[in-house]
């Protein structure tokens, strides 16, 4: 009978060992199953907080897009002006050798004119002839 004693208390240590065992099994499928909960959670937050940034950050970069594309108007209006400006400049400048041109030639059919009914010492003293 002391055999049947000592396996008694064996398999009563047995089971109470397993249901230790079985307590922390179940303890640590409690946990699991609330950190699984809880990343479910967080999760979603990040989800919900990334939808957030998002409109955030597209609230915070709309002034910046409206600015840009304000310069680019801007960019264009002054290359538009430089432009114009500069083909009125060349306009200006072949219009006015065109009448340095003009004013030169007149300025020779005078000479020519002078040469030919003015004598060359009466003109190159700068006095008016008789």
């Amino acid at each position: 009978m002391l055999v049947t004693y000592e396996f008694v208390g064996l398999v009563a240590t047995l089971l109470a060992i397993l249901g230790a065992f079985a307590r922390a099994f179940i303890s640590l499928h409690n946990l699991k199953s609330s950190l699984d909960t809880r990343d479910r959670e967080l999760s979603y937050q990040l989800k919900e907080l990334k939808k957030e940034q998002d409109h955030h950050k597209e609230w915070v970069l709309q002034p910046l897009k409206d600015l840009k594309r304000e310069q680019e108007h801007h960019k264009e209006w002054v290359l538009l002006t430089y432009n114009g400006l500069q083909e009125r400049i060349d306009h200006v400048q072949s219009r006015t050798k065109a009448e340095e041109l003009n004013i030169w030639t007149r300025l020779g059919a005078v000479e020519q004119f002078l040469s030919k009914t003015t004598p060359f010492d009466v003109r190159s003293s700068g006095k008016p002839g008789n």
